[in-house]
């Protein structure tokens, strides 16, 4: 199905055909996601490189049961392809706050 199905009073059915948007939307959440879970993460003591991971396979499995859960929705299916565009938009997220963080931390380290 090239759209999603949005049931309105159990009457109307709206397919709004929004591939690129879908994926896109997708990619957005995603990497908001993956940055604030991150970004939380920095809040803790430890090593960021395995807080980065964390943040990392936290977005992944969100993602899969995001899919899972979409199966049961009538219209709506789990696709692979979802899965790896959230994943690869968390990651961004979470990298860009492993840099932000590795900046600060080297500008404190200079003055």
């Amino acid at each position: 199905m090239d759209g999603a199905y949005v049931p309105y009073s159990g009457i109307f059915r709206v397919v709004i055909s929004m591939v690129p948007y879908e994926k896109m939307a997708h990619f957005i959440l995603y990497f908001v996601l993956g940055l604030l879970f991150a970004w939380s993460m920095h809040m803790e003591k430890g090593n960021r490189n395995k807080k980065a991971l964390i943040s990392a396979v936290f977005c992944f499995f969100y993602a899969l049961t995001d899919e899972f859960h979409q199966a049961f929705v009538p219209g709506r299916g789990a696709q692979w392809t979802d899965v790896m565009i959230d994943t690869i938009g968390s990651m961004l997220g979470v990298g860009l706050q492993w840099v932000i963080q590795h900046l600060r931390l080297k500008r404190k380290k200079q003055i």
